[in-house]
């Protein structure tokens, strides 16, 4: 199952790519009203809905899967192209973190290599390429195809980092009964509406919780939620632990834990499977399988061996 579910993240990169090059989604979004939703600039959403959501399970599942995969070509390719499909989703943390993600993925097991001494020159020119000739590609396919424009025309600061900022003046228009208790989804879209000039989207999972729940259930929340997380902590280890320091960090700065998707279920059950595969022993070719006839000739082979006289008997005189 972990290897399906990885080949459908790897499916839906490749999805968001190819929406990027033709400029047509395959699946058009829409608003809760069922209207057409309008991007002001167009981007991939693929198999797993907003953009953000894409590249925060793009990201995640990367980071999970690297140290599960033997293959030394696929090492080096699937990164890559997750990475591309990084720019076409258009999520600059993300992409910025899923690049230092793996950059440190890369020197840790360089250095745990090297300190065991089974650093050997094969290994040395894989790191070389991992380091060099991904990044390289990933701006070279940046600059000659347009894909992550978004990401270079607003790499440092734009309006949609200022609106971030902005979201939590929403706590201004709750009163203390609303603070306390919640309100509902249509109440907490036309207090998005009052924020800045034209209104905006809440691009804060945690705020969006805290407006729906109230801080009584949110804070009940939050604790169930650190919990939960502790326990897929203590069963994760080195790449799986980066992986969920990576989800909650990208999850913070967008809202797709706070709406229907399969972020959460899909990264959980990609660690879990990743976990399952790293403990796994290696592989034993498998012994032939006889048949039947062959297995009777072989038994009656060992019969007769067995039932063989010795050789002549000496009798001490």
């Amino acid at each position: 199952i972990y290897w399906v579910l990885l080949w459908l993240v790897v499916g839906n990169a490749l999805l968001g790519i190819g929406e990027t090059a033709v400029n047509q989604q395959l699946i058009p979004p829409t608003n809760a009203d069922g209207t057409p939703f309008i991007d002001a600039q167009f981007r991939p959403w693929a198999l797993f809905g907003h953009p953000l959501n894409n590249a925060l399970i793009t990201g995640t599942g990367m980071i999970v899967a690297y140290p599960t995969i033997r293959n030394p070509l696929l090492r080096l390719t699937l990164p890559l192209l997750l990475l591309i499909s990084l720019l076409a989703f258009g999520g600059r943390v993300a992409f910025v973190a899923s690049l230092a993600a793996l950059l440190l993925l890369v020197v840790g097991e360089f250095g745990r290599d090297v300190s065991r001494r089974r650093f050997t020159p094969t290994r040395g020119i894989f790191v070389l390429l991992l380091l060099l000739a991904v990044p390289l590609a990933v701006f070279g396919v940046f600059s000659a195809t347009g894909l992550g424009d978004r990401i270079l025309d607003n790499l440092v600061w734009d309006n949609s980092a200022e609106v971030r900022l902005q979201v939590f003046r929403l706590i201004d228009f709750l009163s203390t009964n609303e603070l306390l208790f919640g309100v509902s989804a249509t109440k907490l879209a036309y207090l998005s509406s009052r924020i800045g000039r034209e209104g905006i989207i809440i691009e804060n999972f945690w705020l969006v919780m805290l407006a729906r729940m109230g801080v009584l259930l949110f804070l009940l929340f939050t604790v169930a939620f650190f919990v939960f997380l502790s326990r897929l902590w203590r069963d994760a280890a080195g790449a799986a632990r980066l992986a969920l320091v990576y989800f909650v960090l990208i999850a913070s700065t967008n809202n797709s834990l706070s709406s229907k998707n399969v972020a959460l279920s899909l990264i959980v059950a990609l660690m879990i499977g990743a976990g399952a595969v790293l403990r796994a022993p290696p592989r034993r070719r498998a012994l032939p399988v006889r048949s039947a006839p062959d297995l009777a000739r072989l038994r009656a082979r060992q019969l007769r061996s067995a039932v063989r006289p010795a050789g002549p008997v000496q009798i001490d005189r």
